[in-house]
Order: C-alpha cells, then structure tokens, then sequence
C-alpha cells in the first residue's frame, strides 16, 4: 500500500510540473487563454440560440392558442349556420321571403341611411321639437318619407 501511495503521488507531483510547466510559459498560457475564448463564445452561441428557440417556441405557442380558439368560433358558427334560425334569417334578409300572413318590405339603401341620419338628428335635438315643428315633421314624413 504504501508503495502504491508513493507512485500514486510521484505521478500527481509530476502531472502537477507538467501543468505548472505548460501555464507557466508564455505559449502555455496564450494558447489556454484562446481556449478559454473559444469556449467561452461557444457557451454564449448556445445561450443566443436556445433563447431564440424559446423565443420561437413560444410564439408557436401562441399562434396555437389563436387557432384553437378560431377553431372553436368556427365550430360554434359551422352549428349556428345549420340550424334552421339561421336558414329562416337568410332566407328573409336575401331572398326577401316571409312567413305566411307576413308582408316582405324591400327599402332601399339609400333611404335606410337617410332615415337613420333623420333619427339621428331627432334624438341629438336637446331642445326638442314644439308644438308648431312637430306637425312639419309629420308632414315631410308622409309626403316625403323617411
């Protein structure tokens, strides 16, 4: 045993001179401190990359969570668009259909707007309207319409 130690620790002393030796001259220590930048620059290239892959992961993420929720307004709009309230509200809007005993009106675009601008113009009105303007808006009601 105390054979093994001595060679167990002539060969620690001597690994020891070899690395004082390298370290110690001036190429030892030019060529460890271009390992150490080597190094160095690698560990950063690996931070810079796996943080734009977090980066890109997580957007991934997002767009997954985007799509998931168009999928379901999707499936909520594909069975709102089977039923039949729904077939009943664009057969009325569109084909100008009605049900029985109903009477289909067709206005025009225009006088929607201009009778949506009239309304508008009403209701914006603080001072209200008087006894005497109110039978003149009555009667551009039916004599002109909306």
């Amino acid at each position: 045993m105390l054979i093994f130690n001595m060679k167990y620790s002539r060969r620690k002393k001597e690994e020891k001179d070899i690395l004082q030796k390298f370290t110690g001259s001036r190429v030892g220590s030019i060529l460890f401190l271009i390992l150490s930048g080597i190094l160095i620059y690698n560990i950063v290239k690996s931070i810079v990359i796996t943080s734009e892959k977090l980066e890109i992961l997580n957007q991934a993420e997002q767009e997954v969570s985007e799509l998931r929720l168009e999928n379901l307004e999707l499936i909520v709009s594909t069975e709102y668009m089977t039923s039949d309230e729904y077939l009943e509200t664009e057969a009325r809007n569109r084909l100008n259909l009605s049900k029985k005993g109903e009477t289909a009106f067709v206005i025009p675009e225009e006088m929607l707007e201009r009778g949506k601008i009239l309304v508008e113009n009403i209701l914006k009105d603080e001072e209200g309207t008087g006894g005497a303007e109110n039978w003149k808006i009555w009667r551009d009601f039916f004599i002109v319409g909306i």
